[in-house]
């Protein structure tokens, strides 16, 4: 039992550090946000589409694409 709860423990201070130094990060928390606005400008409506055939067509290869191109041709490259 002894061993459960040291378990335990540990797994909660990991993912309370995981939040601390990692998901809450400031410099995380910015590229979020400059992703989100990214997107807002990029999708169509701002929105991801609702039929799935589409929605499909925006995986993270094709948005790291567009944020490539966007970067070289100086489009849509705003910072809120």
């Amino acid at each position: 039992m002894k061993n459960l709860l040291i378990s335990y423990e540990e797994f909660v201070l990991a993912r309370y550090f995981m939040f601390i130094q990692v998901y809450f990060h400031r410099t995380r928390r910015y590229l979020d946000a400059m992703l989100v606005n990214y997107l807002s400008d990029s999708l169509p409506n701002g929105r991801y589409p609702i039929a799935v055939k589409e929605y499909l067509e925006w995986y993270d290869a094709r948005i790291w694409g567009d944020i490539k191109r966007d970067e070289s041709t100086n489009e849509s490259v705003i910072i809120r």
